[in-house]
Formats: structure tokens, C-alpha cells, sequence
């Protein structure tokens, strides 16, 4: 048995929608993360994307190659209290609060990934290239970060602190 039609129209729908994405050049979004301060950020194949809840566009680091990056780009909000003594911690400020954004990227051919860790306002503290794709990134209370990667030519996954 079908199912009947909707009575909703396509504009009824996007009304309801929080956010339009494709019109930013948010395609193919694989991650999205709430900061502290209530603004969407999201990861797409287009790119990293901070969006207030009336969907205006408070930064945005477009990939004009979208069609090169690879699946499962990430993005996550992290707020903690950090001591540069604790091992693993990435911190960057001496036992005192702080917001930072993590972002991970990777390009499809060359099985690279851009890690980046970013304050709030979207400036990088932080930025390194790692061998192979990330496929899953999070980080602990304690701000210790780990990651899961496929080997390069291995049928291997492997989590990484």
C-alpha cells in the first residue's frame, strides 16, 4: 500500500529547516558540532562552516576542491580546564579555561589529513598534516584526543592517542 502525499509544500519545508546548507557550499556535511556560545559548526566536503541559528555565515574556510576530499571530515567543539603537566592534553593556555575547535580534513589521493585546532572565532592555534585518512576524532574530559585511521595499503584500522 502507498503512502499518500504530502500535503507540505517544498517551501513549508525549508522554512522548518534550521539551516539551508547547500546554498553556503555546505555540501556533503559528514559532522556538525554545537560551541559554547550556541553557533552551528559544520563539516562538509565544501569546507568548515560557523553558522549562527538565523543561518548566517560566521566564517567559513571553503574547499574549492570538493570533489578531491575524501569522506568523514570532522569537526568538534571542545571547552576544558588544562595544565600543560598532563600528558596527551593539547592545550595551549596554563590551567585556565578555554573553547577550541578541532577540524580534521583529508584529501582523497594524496591519504593526508589536515588537523587543525582553531579558538572560537575560527584563528588556528594549531595546524599539522598526518599520514592517512582520519575516518573518527574525539577527545576526551581530560582534552586527550583520539583518533581512528585505516592504515595506508593495510586492511588495518587503528585508534591513535
Amino acid at each position: 500500500m502507498t503512502e499518500t502525499l504530502s500535503t507540505t509544500a517544498n517551501h513549508q519545508r525549508l522554512e522548518e529547516m534550521l539551516i539551508h546548507l547547500t546554498p553556503h557550499g555546505a555540501k556533503v556535511p559528514y559532522s556538525v558540532c554545537v560551541d559554547s556560545q550556541g553557533h552551528i559548526w559544520v563539516a562538509a566536503k565544501g569546507g568548515l562552516f560557523k553558522f549562527d541559528r538565523s543561518a548566517n555565515v560566521l566564517f567559513q574556510e571553503k574547499n574549492e576542491f570538493s570533489k578531491k576530499a575524501s569522506p568523514f571530515c570532522q569537526v568538534l567543539h571542545y571547552q576544558g580546564k588544562c595544565s600543560r603537566a598532563r600528558r596527551g592534553c593539547f592545550c595551549f593556555a596554563p590551567a585556565e579555561l578555554y573553547f577550541q575547535i578541532i577540524s580534521a580534513f583529508a584529501e582523497e589521493y594524496s591519504a593526508l589529513t589536515q588537523l587543525k585546532i582553531m579558538d572560537l572565532s575560527g584563528q588556528v592555534i594549531s595546524e599539522q598534516f598526518i599520514d592517512g585518512k582520519i575516518q573518527s576524532l574525539a577527545v576526551s574530559d581530560s582534552g586527550e584526543l583520539f583518533l581512528t585511521k585505516r592504515l595506508q595499503g593495510d586492511e588495518d584500522s587503528v585508534i591513535f592517542k
